[in-house]
């Protein structure tokens, strides 16, 4: 008889632990995170339903251009005009753009090579489509980033949105993405959004100018011992002789100390206006191999049809600030020191 109960309390034991293993599994394959191993395996085994059916790649890539072309379009140097223009030229090419990349996903997918005869063929009929959808994967640093973990997870509503790490080897840092996600009726997940897109590029803006002012540091010092430049004065002056056409004028204290003899200089005009908004503009200029202490003119010409310009022929440049940077350094030897301005 007691030999009888140890054998049920033994079988006992075992359906428990069976229960409760099932119980986990069911548990687990309601977790994002088992999703996260479909889609890994959907890749690895190239079976795009099974990848499409939990990941919905169009509307990701729809949504982040969205906020990729909006972040763009709040930069400051970017004219009110301009950006008007901007805006409709960016929703005309968007169709185009999303079908590039959503293909390029597709192929890779189902072949792990983005580049597919049909994707080539698009690359060739549409490149303007094609060179921003390049674009937007450099902005988003795409080819640099790799999976490193889930972080955390919250509810809003009907869908989940889970906080995914990568790690950045160009940048050496970690960023997160946060997915907006679905549960299906099987209890696994889909992916419809990155819902932080825009918080996550100018994370990865903020981290590529820190890193390109750390790297400029040393040549910016190598500039800055060769030539320096004084706050301008600037003024409002005709272009022609009929007034038809204005232009700031700029009169820039420099001293000149290089023991090699430059030629030409670039670099960019910050200028602030009275209502403390900032922008830049780029500039170049002919040194003529100047040395010493002078100063250097010239010109930023003033367009009518760009809201700032027009403001400043209207209501002049009284409250206004200037800086003049160097950037770029050309001697006479044609040899040069030049700031970087991307990432290798």
């Amino acid at each position: 008889m007691m030999g009888k109960n140890k054998v049920f309390i033994a079988i006992g034991i075992i359906v428990a632990l069976l229960a409760a293993a099932a119980g986990g599994y069911m548990y687990y394959k309601r977790t994002p995170t088992y999703t996260f191993n479909l889609i890994k395996e959907a890749v690895e085994k190239h079976d795009y339903d099974t990848f499409s059916r939990h990941v919905d790649t169009e509307n990701i890539i729809s949504c982040a251009y969205d906020d990729l072309m909006a972040s763009a379009l709040d930069d400051e140097d970017t004219d009110e005009t301009i950006k008007g223009f901007a805006d409709g030229f960016i929703k005309m090419l968007k169709p185009g753009i999303v079908g590039a990349l959503d293909d390029s996903v597709k192929q890779f997918v189902k072949t792990g090579n983005s580049d597919s005869e049909n994707a080539q063929q698009e690359k060739t009929d549409n490149l303007d489509s094609q060179q921003a959808a390049d674009n937007l994967k450099k902005k988003t640093n795409f080819d640099n980033i790799s999976f490193k973990g889930i972080g955390d997870l919250r509810k809003e509503g009907d869908f989940s949105v889970v906080g995914v790490i990568f790690s950045d080897k160009q940048l050496g840092k970690d960023f997160t993405i946060e997915l907006k996600m679905l549960q299906l009726d099987d209890g696994t997940w889909k992916i419809l959004q990155i819902s932080n897109m825009k918080e996550y590029l100018k994370a990865i803006e903020d981290a590529k100018k820190e890193k390109l002012a750390e790297i400029n540091k040393p040549l910016q010092s190598e500039i800055d011992s060769r030539i320096s430049l004084q706050a301008p004065v600037a003024e409002i002056v005709n272009r022609d002789s009929w007034g038809f056409s204005q232009a700031i004028q700029l009169s820039i204290p420099a001293n000149i100390n290089s023991d090699k003899r430059i030629a030409h200089i670039a670099g960019t005009v910050k200028i602030t206006t009275n209502e403390g908004k900032n922008f830049a503009v780029p500039y170049e200029k002919d040194l003529n191999n100047m040395n010493g202490n002078t100063t250097i003119g010239m010109q930023y010409d003033l367009n009518p049809f760009l809201s700032r310009d027009n403001k400043m022929i209207k209501e002049g440049i009284n409250g206004y600030s200037f800086e003049v940077t160097v950037s770029k350094v050309v001697f006479a030897d044609n040899s040069s020191i030049e700031l970087k301005t991307e990432l290798e």
